[in-house]
C-alpha cells in the first residue's frame, strides 16, 4: 500500500483547507497510515484530547470491529466486571453469551469472575448451545470467577456427566439439586452437611449420626445403619486401651506385640502358653478371684504360697538342669533322683538344715551316722532308752537299762562281738571310774584265749594281761581246762599272768599252786569218780 503524508490541519483552519489537503492524497486509497499516535479532539475544545497509541509492529497486524452497535470496553474494565444483560426480556440473562473463538482450542485461555459472594453452579434443565471451555495447559491453579448477580449461573451440559477436570464434583445424568454454601466459616475439624432441600452448612462430624450413651474417650460401635453406641466400657485416650470386660480370641489365638505376634497363645481349652518368660513386678501376686494374693513374689526372687501346692499324680518338681529333681507318685510318695553321697551333715542328695522327723520307719541303705560328740541315740515313745556317745570313749547305756535278744536259737548270742584283732572283741563293763574297776569279757591278743578278767583286760602284746589300778585276777578256757589266774601288778600293761587253780575238765582232776583249806566247822569231802567219799577232812576252829 503506498504512503501518503499528509499536512497537519488545525483546529483553526477551515473546511477547504482540509479538503485540499486531502485532495492531495491518492483517490484510490484503501487505508491510512498514521504515525505512532492518533490524536482526538472531544465535543469541547480543550486542553485534553484522546490518543490512541500505536505499539511498533514487528509484522503487519490487523485489528477488526464487530459488525454491532455497541459501547467498545477497555482492557482496565475487566478488572471490575462484565456485565452480560439478556436480549429475552425474562430478566434471567438466559440470553447472555461470552464466546471465545478461535481455530482451535485456546490454551490458557482464562475468564475472571467475581469471588465475593457465594455464587453457585447450576445444571440447567435444558441444555444450553454456548459452551464456556476452560483449558490450561498446566496444572497451575486457576480461577473461574463470577460477578454475584441474582441467579447467575454456569450452565452444564445435561445429558451426559461431563465432569470438570480436576473438579471435586460430578452432575449426576439427568441433572441434580442446587446446593447454597453456608454465609460464613465453621470451626476446626467440622464437615458439610445438607438440610435435605440445599442448603449446606458446617456441622460437627456426629452430626446426623444417632450416638447412644456417648462420654469422653468411648469407643463407638455401630448399632445400625445410622447409629452409634458409645461403649462405657471400651476406652481410648489416644495412647491406652482401657477395657472392662471380656478380651476373646480365637481358638488358638494369638496376643503379642509387632516382634512376637504369638506371645501368649490360648488354645480352644482355655490353655494359655507363653512362649518367653513372665515377669510381674515387685512384690506382686498372683491369684484367683477368691484369693488374689494366692502367690507373691518378692524383689528377690522368693515366692510364698498362701495355701497349699499341688502338683500332678506322678508330677515332678525340679531346676533347669535337673526338671525331675523330685517326683510325688499318685500315692504321696515323695522321690529325690540325686544319687549325690554324703561324707557330713552338709552333703548329699537332701539337706536338712533344722531338725527332721519320720512317723513311721526310716531305713537307711548304707552308713548310719551321728556325727556330733555326746550325740544321743534315743529309743521308745518316752525315749526311755538311750545310747548316749562318750567323746573318744564308747556309748552308754541310761541307767537302769539292759541290751537283750528275744527268741534266740541254740547257740545264738544275744550279744556277740567279733572282731578280727582279738583285742578288740572284748566287752567291758564297770564303774565309770577307770582306775581299778574296769572288767572285761574278751579274748587275748593274738592266741585269742578266751578270759573273764576283773580288774583287767587284754594286753597291747599277745597272750599278755593289762591291769586299771587294782591287783587283777580271772579265769580263762585252755584246752581242757579253766584256770583260775591271779596278776599282782595293780597297773601295767603287757602283764603274765599266774595260774592260781586249774580246773581239767577232762578228767576233772583240780590242782592248786597253793592249799586247799575247809573253813572252820565245814567239812571238805573228798569222793572219788563213782561218788563214794573217800576222804573227809573237817575244818578246825
Amino acid at each position: 500500500m503506498a504512503t501518503v503524508t499528509a499536512s497537519v490541519v488545525g483546529t483553526g483552519d477551515s473546511l477547504e483547507t482540509f479538503r485540499q489537503q486531502f485532495n492531495n492524497l491518492r483517490t484510490d486509497v484503501s487505508g491510512l497510515s498514521f504515525s505512532s499516535t492518533l490524536v482526538f479532539e472531544g465535543s469541547v475544545a480543550d486542553d485534553f484530547e484522546t490518543t490512541l497509541s500505536i505499539t511498533n509492529p514487528t509484522a503487519d497486524r490487523t485489528i477488526t470491529f464487530p459488525d454491532k452497535s455497541d459501547t467498545l470496553a477497555l482492557l482496565g474494565d475487566l478488572g471490575e466486571a462484565v456485565l452480560l444483560n439478556g436480549t429475552d426480556s425474562s430478566g434471567t440473562d438466559a440470553g447472555d453469551n461470552l464466546v471465545l473463538d478461535g481455530p482451535a482450542v485456546d490454551v490458557g485461555d482464562q475468564i475472571l469472575f467475581e469471588d465475593a459472594t457465594g455464587d453457585h453452579l447450576e445444571n440447567p434443565a435444558v441444555r444450553n448451545e454456548v459452551d464456556v471451555l476452560l483449558e490450561t495447559s498446566t496444572f497451575a491453579k486457576k480461577d473461574f470467577l463470577l460477578d454475584e448477580r441474582d441467579s447467575d449461573r454456569i450452565e452444564f451440559e445435561s445429558a451426559t456427566q461431563d465432569p470438570l477436570i480436576g473438579g471435586l464434583f460430578v452432575p449426576p445424568a439427568g441433572g441434580g439439586p442446587q446446593f447454597t454454601m453456608p454465609t460464613s466459616d465453621g470451626v476446626e475439624n467440622q464437615i458439610l452437611g445438607t438440610d435435605g432441600n440445599g442448603n449446606l452448612s458446617f456441622i460437627n462430624q456426629s452430626s446426623g449420626l444417632s450416638l447412644n450413651n456417648d462420654g469422653n474417650n468411648r469407643v463407638i460401635t455401630a448399632t445400625g445403619a445410622n447409629s452409634g453406641n458409645g461403649e462405657a466400657n471400651l476406652l481410648f485416650d489416644g495412647s491406652t486401651l482401657t477395657v472392662t470386660g471380656n478380651i476373646t480370641v480365637p481358638d488358638d489365638g494369638d496376643i503379642g506385640s509387632v516382634s512376637a505376634t504369638n506371645a501368649i497363645q490360648i488354645s480352644s481349652g482355655g490353655i494359655v502358653t507363653f512362649v518367653d518368660d513372665i515377669k510381674i513386678k515387685d512384690g506382686g501376686t498372683i491369684g484367683v478371684a477368691s484369693a488374689a494374693d494366692a502367690m507373691t513374689i518378692s524383689s528377690a526372687g522368693i515366692v510364698t504360697f498362701k495355701d497349699d501346692i499341688l502338683i500332678k499324680d506322678g508330677g515332678t518338681i525340679g531346676s533347669a538342669s535337673d526338671a525331675d529333681a523330685i517326683s510325688i507318685s499318685s500315692g504321696g510318695v515323695v522321690a529325690i533322683s540325686a544319687t549325690t553321697a554324703n561324707t557330713d551333715a552338709s552333703d548329699g542328695a537332701l539337706t536338712v538344715a533344722g531338725g527332721a522327723s519320720v512317723a513311721a520307719d526310716f531305713t537307711v541303705g548304707d552308713d548310719f551316722r551321728l556325727l556330733s560328740d555326746s550325740a544321743v541315740l534315743s529309743l521308745g515313745a518316752d525315749s526311755e532308752i538311750t545310747l548316749t556317745h562318750d567323746a573318744d570313749v564308747g556309748v552308754a547305756l541310761n541307767s537302769g537299762s539292759t541290751i537283750y535278744r528275744t527268741g534266740a536259737g541254740q547257740y545264738d548270742a544275744a550279744f556277740a562281738v567279733r572282731e578280727a584283732t582279738q583285742s578288740d572283741a572284748h566287752f567291758e563293763w564297770g564303774h565309770s571310774n577307770t582306775s581299778g574297776y574296769g572288767c572285761t569279757i574278751g579274748a587275748t591278743n593274738g592266741g585269742g584265749t578266751p578270759f573273764i578278767g576283773f580288774f583287767n583286760g587284754p594286753g597291747t602284746n599277745s597272750n599278755t594281761f593289762r591291769t586299771f589300778g587294782i591287783r587283777g585276777n580271772g579265769f580263762y578256757a585252755a584246752s581242757g581246762q579253766l584256770i583260775i589266774y591271779d596278776i599282782s601288778t595293780a597297773t601295767g600293761d603287757n602283764q603274765s599272768v599266774t595260774n592260781r587253780v586249774t580246773f581239767d575238765t577232762t578228767n576233772g582232776n583240780i590242782s592248786t599252786s597253793g592249799t586247799v583249806t575247809a573253813a572252820a566247822g565245814s567239812t571238805l569231802l573228798i569222793k572219788n569218780s563213782s561218788g563214794s567219799t573217800v576222804k573227809t577232812v573237817k575244818g578246825i576252829s
